[in-house]
């Protein structure tokens, strides 16, 4: 130290030393003024495209105007050539630092109100398109003066029009792995401002839990933890943070960036609501104060007789295998979607599980809900700890929920919205801004109890030990809820209350009467209200075809869009399918009346669009190929498809018409559970396929028996070079149908390619194939099969078969062709042997059969000569 690094600084101390530089404390020799110098080490000044970058900061920085940024008030090159920056000298610590200091956490009050201004200074830098890009408790200092500054813009990237211009080169890490966003970790070009929310989320998350956000033992498992890991919840790790508190950092650290902040100025917004309520005291984890109040509940928790500890272990051991199977259905909700196949088993699997345990004990299905977990008498019988479903319990819990109970009727398709109300936050089923309670009360169920109590209220955290509290808090709303319970005479707080209640009343009923009406005109009134349902629906159709044109007039169309799609989310969580084709239609209709053609076929159109994206679609269709199953001993219900519903869809197709469209009717139609979906699949399909040949081969190649039959088919009513060529994908599709189907369709014109063909099914080791294989030769009339089959059944392996194969394989012939099966069993009837086996005598049966199901005069004949008795031959 004292040295010089150049004719005008001399260095005084280090401040801190990094991979790529250093920072002194430095003192100016003319002048005497105190700064930080920060050098960068000349390996890298080499590289003129990472001093550029190091430059770059005190360019970036200087054009923000905020006082949480580090002015660079000079800059230059040291006597060793290592270019270096002038910045303000600041005495105080780093965030880092005080975490260390704090034992790894600080209080929320004070945590929040460093991010405040950070978050500021961000809305700054977005404004002018500067991304920090490593936001990090080591670049957040804390000044004596109590003043926050943001540290380290030399990672910041200019969103410049040049967009060849990388900020990543090879062998630098830009960022720091735990504090980073997904995106930046998976070094995508476009990171845009809510990259920097997510890394004030992340030292959040520290500053709260102690822990880093995605802790490895090297910092490259970090960064792969970065880029493919969905952040925990803080709630996890953090049990007495205000729900609040954690709702605000959880979305800051949503792995989707559509789904957190969407400009720092939001961000800081909401901390200011959040930092005003730690402040006052309303938002805090009440462990000890008074319970809460109930707010809502449907039906009653029933507990039941008590139960011993045998019977309760018994109880335990069927709920967590119910949450077991609930929480592989869910996985699989969130891989494929509520509408699969693989998802409909896992939920069935499920509702079994639940309707095993309800056959039981009626009141075993019942649990409490805390903030981690599901308990059933105190103990835990789901915990998840993988993310997003370990969100599960502490969402149900803040907003509300303590108690949920199954009861005795429950409904699959219930136990299904009950799973999307807890996936409610990455499903579309349900709006963002619904909570578990209002979702609950939405849904109106009726074999789902649940308590509720006021999320705001003191006590929303309680320990496993006050759940008795609950109890008696949820008997005691029951009982305070009933008008007609006793009423005690010599108490005076029930005489006061009466006479309250009756000064109520009273003023209620002169308010009533100052409004009354006579009874003509409530009569003349009621007329006019009481109009038919179908006509308040033409009425707001009406209405809203006015607003609609008026709003895409004054641009605001986006925000009917947005009303048209939650509603037509609602209608689908409620299985009300045919609603939403319904008001598609009564929109068309109205636009038709009210607009000029073409205008209101755009429309048309364009709110099919909205009302039909795709993921809509196939939900829809869905809904109509499934069968609606009720609780246990009730009688099953079809799926909903009426004449309307398959209208609606077609309509729906054809307006839609795309290469998304057509694919998803193709996989939509090998899983059609009714025929009339199918009705409806297989035209469109067929109407748009000319053109469409190239996606149809992809399809058969992987199609199931339904889909690939038909796309054969439709190859060879084609006829194109195209479809002929995309007929041989069937030969490599696993499905024995859909490669006999184009056996059938193109068998010789292919030859020896066919008789290949079958003659490797036909040889397969294991008799269901060949047994399979034979039923679909015949049911499809695969002639180009016979050579195969007749060779067969005159060669000596076909005497190794069993009895029932053999009867199979000449019925196959018969199928094909009946004169020549008819001809093979006379052969095989008047074969004789010198020495006969019983093999060969059970052929010779077969054969004797399938000549008596004959009405040919040699068929008679060879039966004739073969009842004869003769030397050598078995009576």
């Amino acid at each position: 130290m004292g040295t010089d690094l150049s004719a005008k600084w001399r260095i005084d101390k280090v401040l801190g030393v990094g991979g790529m530089g250093a920072v002194f404390a430095s003192t100016h020799k003319n002048n005497g003024t105190r700064a930080a110098i920060k050098v960068l080490h000349l390996e890298y000044a080499r590289a003129t495209d990472v001093r550029e970058r190091f430059l770059r900061e005190g360019r970036i920085a200087n054009r923000i105007d905020h006082p949480a940024r580090v002015p660079v008030i000079d800059d230059g090159l040291s006597d060793q050539g290592e270019p270096f920056l002038v910045m303000e000298l600041l005495e105080g610590m780093t965030l880092a630092e005080l975490f260390k200091k704090g034992g790894g956490r600080m209080p929320l009050e004070k945590l929040l109100g460093v991010f405040e201004p950070v978050l500021e200074l961000l809305e700054k830098c977005h404004e002018i398109g500067v991304i920090h890009r490593d936001i990090k408790p080591a670049n957040i200092f804390l000044t004596k003066q109590a003043a926050v500054k943001v540290l380290d813009f030399g990672v910041a990237r200019m969103r410049e029009p040049d967009t060849s211009v990388e900020a990543t080169r090879a062998g630098i890490a830009l960022g720091t792995a735990s504090f980073i966003a997904p995106e930046q970790a998976l070094g995508m070009d476009k990171v845009d401002g809510r990259a920097d929310l997510f890394s004030v989320g992340a030292c959040l998350f520290t500053g709260i839990t102690g822990e880093r956000l995605h802790a490895a033992k090297t910092e490259a498992e970090e960064f792969v933890l970065a880029a493919t890991q969905s952040a925990p919840s803080v709630a996890r790790k953090a049990k007495d943070l205000p729900p609040e508190a954690a709702a605000f950092v959880d979305r800051a650290l949503s792995y989707d960036r559509a789904q957190r902040f969407q400009s720092a100025k939001e961000m800081r917004t909401d901390l200011l609501k959040v930092l005003a309520g730690v402040r006052t005291g309303k938002l805090r984890a009440a462990r000890k104060n008074a319970t809460g109040v109930v707010v809502r509940g449907v039906d009653a928790i029933e507990e039941g007789p008590e139960l011993s500890e045998a019977e309760q272990k018994d109880q335990r051991d069927r709920l967590a295998s119910i949450f077991k199977q609930l929480g592989l259905a869910m996985a699989s909700v969130r891989q494929y979607g509520l509408a699969h196949p693989q998802t409909q088993r896992a939920l069935s699997q499920s509702y079994a599980e639940v309707g095993t345990a309800l056959a039981a004990n009626s009141y075993s299905v019942r649990w409490d809900v805390m903030s981690g977990a599901f308990l059933f008498e105190g103990h835990p019988v789901w915990a998840p700890d993988r993310v997003p479903f370990d969100r599960i319990p502490h969402q149900l819990f803040a907003d509300g929920i303590r108690k949920v109970q199954f009861k005795i009727g429950l409904t699959e398709e219930e136990l299904r919205d009950f799973v999307s109300i807890l996936l409610r936050d990455v499903s579309t089923i349900f709006g963002a801004d619904d909570d578990s309670v209002t979702a609950l009360w939405d849904r109106r169920f009726e074999h789902v109890a649940y308590l509720a109590v006021d999320s705001f209220a003191e006590g929303d955290n309680l320990e496993p030990d006050r759940l008795a509290d609950w109890n008696d808090l949820a008997e005691q709303a029951l009982a305070n809820a009933r008008i007609d319970k006793d009423f005690d005479e010599q108490s005076l707080e029930e005489q006061a209350l009466e006479i309250n209640l009756l000064g109520r009343l009273q003023e209620a009923g002169e308010a009533a009467a100052a409004l009354a009406l006579d009874p003509a005109t409530k009569a003349t009134l009621g007329a006019q209200l009481a109009q038919p349902a179908q006509r308040w629906l033409e009425s707001f159709v009406d209405g809203f075809v006015a607003a609609y044109v008026d709003s895409r007039r004054r641009g605001d169309a986006e925000l009917v869009h947005k009303a048209l799609r939650e509603w037509t989310a609602d209608q689908v969580s409620l299985h009300s399918v045919d609603k939403v084709f319904e008001l598609h239609e009564l929109l068309t209709r109205a636009f038709k009346a009210q607009l000029d053609p073409d205008e209101a076929k755009f429309l048309e159109l364009e709110t099919a669009k909205v009302v039909f994206p795709l993921e809509v679609l196939r939900t829809l269709m869905a809904e109509m190929s499934i069968e609606r199953r009720a609780g246990w001993g009730e009688a099953a219900q079809p799926g909903a498809t009426n004449e309307e519903l398959v209208a609606g869809l077609g309509r729906a197709l054809d307006l839609l018409a795309s290469d998304a469209v057509f694919g998803l009717a193709c996989e939509c139609l090998d899983t059609a559970g009714t025929e009339r979906l199918r009705d409806v699949l297989k035209p469109y399909i067929r109407r748009w396929a000319p053109g469409q040949e190239a996606q149809l081969t992809t399809e058969l190649g992987r199609a199931g028996a339904e889909l690939g039959r038909f796309i054969v088919e439709l190859f060879v009513e084609l006829k194109t070079p195209q479809a002929t060529a995309g007929m041989e994908a069937a030969f490599s599709n696993p499905n024995i149908e859909v490669r006999l189907a184009a056996l059938a369709a193109m068998g010789e014109a292919i030859g020896d390619r066919a008789r290949d063909e079958i003659t490797g099914l036909l040889d397969a080791p294991d008799v269901e194939i060949r047994l399979k294989t034979l039923d679909l030769v015949g049911a499809m009339n695969v002639v180009a099969a016979g050579p195969v089959l007749v060779r067969r059944v005159q060669s000596d392996a076909f005497h190794d078969l069993s009895v029932d194969e053999r009867r199979k394989w000449l019925a196959t012939v018969g199928a094909l062709k009946a004169p020549r099966a008819e001809s093979l069993a006379i052969e095989l009837l008047s074969k004789r042997r010198l020495l006969s086996n019983e093999s060969t005598e059970h052929s010779r049966m077969v054969a004797a059969e399938y000549l008596a199901q004959a009405d040919s005069v040699e068929a008679v004949e060879a039966l004739q000569t073969a009842s004869k008795q003769r030397w050598g031959t078995s009576t």
